[in-house]
């Protein structure tokens, strides 16, 4: 019989893949957040290590949401495995059930004494189920796990690109990392698939990932990006951001004007926060914006040079006046228009 995992509900996922690849399995998983790649790598994870691969046909049972009958997998996870040591139970997409957290519940019995030949894996996605419900209650009370999979905020998101790289054999540039989050946000999935595609197209050769191939193979351009826009606002840089914005604006799909203000609200909030402290080590930054490495306060510590307190919290005001006037409030005019205006107010306050 497998050794099992000490219950808790606050486990990491690093904790939860390194027992299971060490063959330490719970009784219970239930895995719930909007973070879908830590979900999908414990039931990956759980799918190649937990059941021997001759055994894999007989002892493997997967339910999906939409279809799953809550009576039918809790009668599953009650059998005995017909072959090996053990059996896996899957509840995938629990999420695409009707009333699905009322229905869920129906399992707490079950978590809470559980079959120990039977590891039982419930697979929840989008909103987070509660810690107190009677299902999570179980589970840990049954010896389970019960794993939150938030949303890896933009300032954290770094480690896991490298992370995922290191796993792969490979090192990827700071700038690469930048440009990836920008293209599509902080969603580890939809990153790692661009990685995929990246070390695919440069046929397995390339050991560290630069931003030219993140240009040439997702079509992201390494000079007009928000990142260089950024760059240039903290330098006050006029000619050059509005190089930028006039490539945006051809291309307004892809780079949405609503979207790149979001991102410049973000670093003037952050510049406003950084100017308000008494001490500016490069420690004392990171741990008052939540910032992981030097790296990602860099164009903070410049654009200090160029703007002064008053003048960063004026950069806030005048990118909320940007906010009410794209909405309709106060102006009907075109969003780049408003992105003109506003990139001219940034750099001459």
């Amino acid at each position: 019989m497998a050794k099992t995992t000490k219950a808790t509900s606050s486990v990491s996922f690093r904790d939860i893949a390194a027992s299971i690849r060490k063959g330490e399995f719970a009784p219970v998983y239930l895995l719930s957040g909007e973070e879908e790649y830590f979900i999908d790598q414990i039931i990956e994870l759980l799918e190649d290590k937990a059941i021997e691969p001759s055994d894999r046909d007989f002892n493997i049972f997967t339910y999906y949401g939409a279809e799953a009958d809550i009576d039918i997998v809790a009668a599953s996870a009650r059998q005995f495995p017909l072959s090996g040591q053990r059996q896996l139970v899957l509840l995938k997409e629990a999420q695409a059930m009707d009333r699905a957290k009322t229905r869920l519940e129906r399992l707490a019995s079950y978590a809470e004494k559980p079959v120990p030949s039977t590891i039982l894996a419930i697979a929840y996605k989008g909103e987070a189920l509660s810690a107190s419900s009677k299902l999570a209650k179980a589970v840990n009370t049954g010896g389970g796990i019960v794993f939150r999979s938030d949303r890896v905020r933009d300032y954290n998101i770094a480690p896991h690109i490298r992370d995922y790289c290191s796993s792969r054999g490979l090192r990827i540039d700071d700038k690469a990392i930048t440009m990836l989050t920008e293209l599509q946000g902080a969603e580890l999935n939809k990153i790692f698939s661009e990685i995929d595609k990246i070390t695919v197209a440069e046929k397995g050769i390339a050991k560290t990932i630069t931003v030219d191939m993140v240009e040439r193979h997702t079509g992201f351009s390494k000079d007009f990006n928000n990142f260089e826009l950024t760059s240039a606002l903290a330098v006050k840089d006029y000619r050059k951001a509005m190089t930028i914005v006039d490539y945006f604006s051809r291309s307004p799909r892809q780079h949405p004007a609503v979207a790149t203000v979001a991102l410049l609200f973000n670093f003037y909030s952050r510049l406003v926060i950084v100017e308000c402290l008494k001490e500016r080590t490069d420690q004392a930054i990171m741990a008052a914006i939540g910032a992981k490495n030097e790296y990602s306060i860099r164009e903070l510590k410049t654009a200090m040079r160029f703007y002064s307190l008053r003048q960063s919290a004026s950069c806030v005001s005048a990118i909320r006046d940007f906010d009410c006037q794209s909405k309709g409030i106060g102006s009907v005019r075109n969003e780049f228009d408003l992105l003109r205006e506003l990139i001219f107010r940034l750099v001459s306050l």
